[in-house]
Protein backbone atom coordinates (compact mmCIF):
# COMPACT_ATOMS: atom_id res chain seq x y z
CA UNK A 1 0.00 0.00 0.00
CA UNK A 2 2.82 2.40 0.86
CA UNK A 3 4.40 1.72 -2.52
CA UNK A 4 1.11 2.49 -4.31
CA UNK A 5 0.69 5.76 -2.37
CA UNK A 6 4.25 6.75 -3.15
CA UNK A 7 3.73 6.08 -6.85
CA UNK A 8 0.48 8.06 -6.88
CA UNK A 9 2.18 11.01 -5.15
CA UNK A 10 5.01 10.95 -7.68
CA UNK A 11 2.58 10.90 -10.60
CA UNK A 12 0.57 13.83 -9.21
CA UNK A 13 3.71 15.85 -8.52
CA UNK A 14 5.04 15.17 -12.01
CA UNK A 15 1.70 16.22 -13.49
CA UNK A 16 1.68 19.46 -11.51
CA UNK A 17 5.21 20.38 -12.52
CA UNK A 18 4.42 19.54 -16.15
CA UNK A 19 1.40 21.85 -16.07
CA UNK A 20 3.51 24.60 -14.53
CA UNK A 21 6.10 24.26 -17.28
CA UNK A 22 3.40 24.44 -19.97
CA UNK A 23 1.91 27.56 -18.38
CA UNK A 24 5.35 29.18 -18.19
CA UNK A 25 5.89 28.53 -21.89
CA UNK A 26 2.59 30.27 -22.68
CA UNK A 27 3.55 33.44 -20.80
CA UNK A 28 4.62 36.15 -23.21
CA UNK A 29 7.14 38.76 -22.02
CA UNK A 30 5.79 42.28 -21.64
CA UNK A 31 7.71 44.66 -23.87
CA UNK A 32 8.13 47.91 -21.96
CA UNK A 33 9.95 49.90 -24.66
CA UNK A 34 9.45 50.12 -28.41
CA UNK A 35 11.79 51.99 -30.74
CA UNK A 36 11.08 53.25 -34.25
CA UNK A 37 14.10 54.33 -36.31
CA UNK A 38 14.19 55.70 -39.86
CA UNK A 39 17.30 56.48 -41.94
CA UNK A 40 15.64 57.21 -45.31
CA UNK A 41 18.23 55.06 -47.10
CA UNK A 42 15.80 53.71 -49.69
CA UNK A 43 12.84 56.06 -49.51
CA UNK A 44 10.70 58.30 -47.33
CA UNK A 45 9.85 55.38 -45.00
CA UNK A 46 6.22 56.47 -44.98
CA UNK A 47 6.89 59.99 -43.70
CA UNK A 48 4.72 62.71 -45.24
CA UNK A 49 5.50 66.43 -45.37
CA UNK A 50 3.06 69.27 -44.72
CA UNK A 51 2.95 72.91 -43.66
CA UNK A 52 0.96 75.23 -41.39
CA UNK A 53 0.76 78.84 -40.17
CA UNK A 54 0.62 80.44 -43.62
CA UNK A 55 -1.94 82.22 -45.80
CA UNK A 56 -3.96 79.83 -47.95
CA UNK A 57 -4.24 82.38 -50.78
CA UNK A 58 -0.44 82.78 -51.01
CA UNK A 59 0.50 79.10 -50.85
CA UNK A 60 2.41 79.06 -54.17
CA UNK A 61 4.56 82.01 -53.08
CA UNK A 62 5.92 80.01 -50.15
CA UNK A 63 7.63 77.54 -52.56
CA UNK A 64 6.80 74.58 -50.33
CA UNK A 65 8.44 71.26 -51.14
CA UNK A 66 9.11 67.91 -49.42
CA UNK A 67 11.23 65.35 -51.27
CA UNK A 68 13.37 62.27 -50.62
CA UNK A 69 16.82 62.87 -52.13
CA UNK A 70 20.61 62.52 -51.63
CA UNK A 71 22.24 64.70 -49.01
CA UNK A 72 23.87 67.85 -50.46
CA UNK A 73 27.61 68.46 -50.87
CA UNK A 74 29.95 68.51 -49.03
CA UNK A 75 28.11 65.71 -47.20
CA UNK A 76 28.28 62.09 -48.30
CA UNK A 77 25.87 62.06 -51.25
CA UNK A 78 25.38 58.31 -51.18
CA UNK A 79 23.43 58.98 -47.97
CA UNK A 80 19.88 60.19 -48.38
CA UNK A 81 17.36 62.17 -46.41
CA UNK A 82 14.00 63.85 -46.45
CA UNK A 83 14.41 67.43 -47.67
CA UNK A 84 11.86 70.08 -46.73
CA UNK A 85 11.90 73.62 -48.08
CA UNK A 86 9.80 76.72 -47.50
CA UNK A 87 10.04 80.49 -47.93
CA UNK A 88 8.79 82.09 -44.72
CA UNK A 89 6.93 85.12 -46.09
CA UNK A 90 4.98 85.83 -42.90
CA UNK A 91 7.81 84.92 -40.48
CA UNK A 92 5.61 82.25 -38.90
CA UNK A 93 5.85 79.18 -41.16
CA UNK A 94 5.72 75.72 -39.60
CA UNK A 95 7.15 72.94 -41.79
CA UNK A 96 6.69 69.38 -40.57
CA UNK A 97 6.90 65.70 -41.45
CA UNK A 98 4.64 63.08 -39.90
CA UNK A 99 4.43 59.30 -39.67
CA UNK A 100 1.93 56.80 -38.24
CA UNK A 101 3.47 54.03 -36.13
CA UNK A 102 1.82 50.73 -35.21
CA UNK A 103 2.42 47.77 -32.92
CA UNK A 104 1.88 49.63 -29.66
CA UNK A 105 -0.34 48.35 -26.87
CA UNK A 106 -3.92 49.56 -27.46
CA UNK A 107 -4.90 52.54 -25.29
CA UNK A 108 -1.55 52.40 -23.49
CA UNK A 109 0.02 55.70 -22.40
CA UNK A 110 3.66 56.11 -23.42
CA UNK A 111 6.50 58.52 -22.80
CA UNK A 112 8.25 59.30 -26.08
CA UNK A 113 11.82 60.53 -26.52
CA UNK A 114 13.45 61.58 -29.80
CA UNK A 115 16.89 61.38 -31.36
CA UNK A 116 17.18 62.98 -34.80
CA UNK A 117 19.92 63.95 -37.23
CA UNK A 118 19.52 66.87 -39.60
CA UNK A 119 21.61 68.57 -42.27
CA UNK A 120 21.72 72.37 -41.96
CA UNK A 121 23.41 75.14 -43.96
CA UNK A 122 22.64 77.91 -41.45
CA UNK A 123 25.82 79.29 -39.80
CA UNK A 124 25.95 80.14 -36.13
CA UNK A 125 25.01 83.74 -35.21
CA UNK A 126 24.51 84.85 -38.82
CA UNK A 127 22.21 87.88 -39.12
CA UNK A 128 20.20 89.51 -41.87
CA UNK A 129 17.27 91.90 -42.30
CA UNK A 130 15.01 88.84 -42.27
CA UNK A 131 16.36 87.59 -38.95
CA UNK A 132 18.74 84.78 -38.01
CA UNK A 133 18.56 81.74 -40.33
CA UNK A 134 19.88 79.45 -37.58
CA UNK A 135 18.73 80.69 -34.17
CA UNK A 136 15.29 81.87 -35.35
CA UNK A 137 14.36 78.44 -36.73
CA UNK A 138 13.32 76.06 -33.95
CA UNK A 139 13.33 72.26 -34.27
CA UNK A 140 10.43 70.52 -32.53
CA UNK A 141 9.21 66.95 -32.10
CA UNK A 142 6.05 65.39 -30.74
CA UNK A 143 3.58 62.52 -30.74
CA UNK A 144 -0.19 62.44 -31.09
CA UNK A 145 -3.04 59.95 -30.81
CA UNK A 146 -4.71 61.50 -33.86
CA UNK A 147 -3.14 62.48 -37.17
CA UNK A 148 -1.54 65.96 -37.21
CA UNK A 149 -3.38 67.94 -39.90
CA UNK A 150 -3.69 71.52 -41.04
CA UNK A 151 -7.05 73.26 -41.42
CA UNK A 152 -8.02 76.70 -42.67
CA UNK A 153 -9.29 79.05 -39.95
CA UNK A 154 -11.72 81.96 -40.27
CA UNK A 155 -8.83 84.25 -41.24
CA UNK A 156 -7.88 81.99 -44.16
CA UNK A 157 -4.72 80.85 -42.37
CA UNK A 158 -3.74 77.18 -42.29
CA UNK A 159 -3.40 76.06 -38.66
CA UNK A 160 -2.24 72.78 -37.15
CA UNK A 161 -4.71 70.71 -35.10
CA UNK A 162 -1.96 70.03 -32.53
CA UNK A 163 -0.68 72.48 -29.91
CA UNK A 164 2.91 72.87 -31.11
CA UNK A 165 3.51 76.10 -29.20
CA UNK A 166 4.94 79.05 -31.13
CA UNK A 167 8.56 79.55 -32.17
CA UNK A 168 10.75 78.87 -29.09
CA UNK A 169 7.71 78.02 -26.91
CA UNK A 170 7.21 74.23 -26.96
CA UNK A 171 3.49 73.61 -26.37
CA UNK A 172 2.82 69.85 -26.54
CA UNK A 173 5.84 69.38 -28.78
CA UNK A 174 9.40 69.26 -27.43
CA UNK A 175 11.83 72.02 -28.38
CA UNK A 176 14.94 70.12 -29.51
CA UNK A 177 17.14 73.05 -30.50
CA UNK A 178 17.68 75.43 -33.40
CA UNK A 179 18.77 75.10 -37.02
CA UNK A 180 22.43 76.12 -36.54
CA UNK A 181 24.94 73.93 -38.38
CA UNK A 182 27.61 74.39 -35.70
CA UNK A 183 30.00 76.34 -37.97
CA UNK A 184 30.55 79.88 -39.25
CA UNK A 185 30.15 78.75 -42.86
CA UNK A 186 27.05 78.61 -45.06
CA UNK A 187 27.57 74.98 -46.00
CA UNK A 188 25.68 71.86 -45.04
CA UNK A 189 26.79 69.99 -41.94
CA UNK A 190 25.18 67.20 -39.94
CA UNK A 191 23.74 67.96 -36.54
CA UNK A 192 22.51 65.52 -33.90
CA UNK A 193 19.60 66.56 -31.69
CA UNK A 194 18.34 64.54 -28.72
CA UNK A 195 15.56 65.13 -26.23
CA UNK A 196 16.21 64.78 -22.52
CA UNK A 197 12.54 65.36 -21.79
CA UNK A 198 9.63 63.35 -23.12
CA UNK A 199 6.19 63.89 -24.57
CA UNK A 200 3.26 61.77 -23.43
CA UNK A 201 0.95 60.06 -25.90
CA UNK A 202 -1.81 57.48 -25.64
CA UNK A 203 -2.04 54.85 -28.36
CA UNK A 204 -5.46 54.46 -29.97
CA UNK A 205 -7.57 51.30 -29.69
CA UNK A 206 -5.60 49.78 -32.59
CA UNK A 207 -2.21 50.39 -30.96
CA UNK A 208 -1.35 53.29 -33.29
CA UNK A 209 0.08 56.77 -32.77
CA UNK A 210 1.56 59.57 -34.88
CA UNK A 211 5.05 61.06 -34.82
CA UNK A 212 5.69 64.64 -35.91
CA UNK A 213 8.97 66.55 -36.37
CA UNK A 214 9.22 70.07 -37.74
CA UNK A 215 10.66 73.58 -37.88
CA UNK A 216 8.82 76.51 -36.28
CA UNK A 217 10.34 79.62 -37.82
CA UNK A 218 10.34 83.38 -37.40
CA UNK A 219 13.20 83.79 -39.87
CA UNK A 220 11.86 85.58 -42.94
CA UNK A 221 13.97 83.80 -45.56
CA UNK A 222 14.06 80.32 -47.07
CA UNK A 223 14.86 77.30 -44.92
CA UNK A 224 16.05 74.04 -46.50
CA UNK A 225 16.40 71.20 -44.01
CA UNK A 226 17.32 67.54 -44.52
CA UNK A 227 16.16 64.90 -42.05
CA UNK A 228 18.82 62.19 -42.15
CA UNK A 229 17.61 60.11 -39.21
CA UNK A 230 14.57 60.09 -36.95
CA UNK A 231 14.42 57.81 -33.93
CA UNK A 232 11.56 57.70 -31.43
CA UNK A 233 11.55 55.54 -28.30
CA UNK A 234 8.24 54.72 -26.59
CA UNK A 235 8.45 53.86 -22.89
CA UNK A 236 5.61 52.59 -20.72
Amino acid sequence: MKIVKTLLFALVATSLFSCKDDDDNDIKPVVKNKTFEYTFAKGDDGWVGDYADYEAAKEKSYTLSTKHMPLPAPLKQTDKGLRQVGKNLNKDLFMFVKKKVTGLLPKQEYKVMFDIQIASNAPVNAESKMGRPAEHVYIKAGASTTEPKKAEDNKKIFRLNLDKGNHHKPGKMILMGNFANGTKLSKYALRQLKTYRFVTVKANDKGEAWLIVGTDSKYGGTTSIYYNKIKATFKK
